[in-house]
C-alpha cells in the first residue's frame, strides 16, 4: 500500500507516484479511480523531473483533447518547458548536445585556423608542374571544340599525410569523443606511438606546453585548451595536418 506522501507531483488531470527501487509511476485521475499511465524507471531526481514531465505533457494532451481551449498561459508555459527540459536531458545523456558545443568551438579555433593556414601555405610550395596543363592540351585556335578528357573539373581532394592509412582507426576511435583530459591523453599517445615524438611534440608545442599534464619541469596543458587542443590532436590523426611542417611555414 502506498501513502499520500508517496504522491510526489500532481496537476489538473495527473499525479505521480514514487513507488521506492521501481522508480515513478503517472496515473490520470478520473471521476472515480485512476489509471496509471506511464512508468519511470529512474529514481532520484532525475526520475522525479522525467516523471513530472511526462504528467504534464499527458495533461495538457489532455485539455487539447478534451477540447479546452482556456488553458492559461501559464499552464501552456509550464508544458512546453517541460518538454523542453525532457528533450535537452535526453540530448545531454547521450552526449549530443556536448559533442556539437565541442566541434562549433573547434572550427572556430583560432590556433586551429592558424595551423591549417599554414599548412596551406605549406603546400601551396609544393611543385605545381602536376597540376598545371600541359600548354599543348589548350583548345585549338579553329575554335573546334577538344576532345573531353575523362577527367573531373572539381577541385582535386587535399593531399593525406602519409601515415593517414595507419592513423585512420585511431582517428575514428576519437573523432565523435568529448574533448575531455582523457580523450587528449589518448589523441597524444596515439600520434607519439603511430606517427613519431616529434608529431606529438610540435602538436603540444603549439600550446606552449611540454606535456598533457605539468609534471617536474614541463609545463602541461590548461583545462580550457582541452577543446582546441584535441580537434588539432584530430586534424594530425585524420592526416590533413603536419603540425612540424606547418610550424616550420609560419
Amino acid at each position: 500500500m502506498y501513502r499520500e506522501s508517496d504522491i510526489a507531483y500532481e496537476n489538473k488531470t495527473h499525479w505521480v507516484l514514487r513507488v521506492g527501487a521501481k522508480g515513478f509511476e503517472v496515473y490520470r485521475t478520473s471521476a472515480t479511480h485512476s489509471t496509471r499511465c506511464a512508468i519511470i524507471g529512474f529514481q532520484g531526481e532525475k526520475g522525479l523531473s522525467r516523471a513530472i514531465a511526462e504528467a504534464d505533457r499527458r495533461h495538457a494532451l489532455t485539455l487539447s483533447k478534451e477540447g479546452v481551449l482556456n488553458m492559461s498561459l501559464e499552464e501552456q508555459l509550464a508544458a512546453n518547458t517541460a518538454a523542453l527540459k525532457e528533450l535537452t536531458a535526453a540530448l545531454l545523456a547521450g552526449g549530443v548536445v556536448k559533442n556539437a558545443q565541442a566541434t562549433a568551438e573547434a572550427h572556430s579555433s583560432p590556433a586551429v585556423q592558424a595551423v591549417v593556414k599554414a599548412q596551406k601555405a605549406a603546400d601551396a610550395k609544393k611543385p605545381e608542374a602536376a597540376k598545371a596543363a600541359p600548354a599543348d592540351a589548350a583548345p585549338a585556335a579553329s575554335g573546334e571544340p577538344s576532345a573531353p578528357t575523362g577527367e573531373s573539373s572539381s577541385s582535386e581532394p587535399t593531399e593525406l599525410q602519409p601515415w593517414a592509412e595507419k592513423t585512420a582507426a585511431k582517428f575514428a576511435e576519437l573523432k565523435d569523443a568529448a574533448p575531455d583530459l582523457d580523450s587528449v591523453r589518448k589523441a597524444v599517445l596515439g600520434i607519439n606511438a603511430l606517427i613519431g615524438r616529434e608529431q606529438a611534440n610540435a602538436v603540444l608545442g603549439r600550446f606552449g606546453a611540454q606535456a598533457v599534464t605539468a609534471k617536474d619541469n614541463k609545463k602541461g596543458l590548461d583545462e580550457s585548451q582541452y577543446a582546441d587542443f584535441f580537434a588539432l590532436c584530430l586534424e594530425v590523426l585524420s592526416g590533413k595536418v603536419d603540425a612540424t611542417a606547418s610550424m616550420a611555414a609560419e
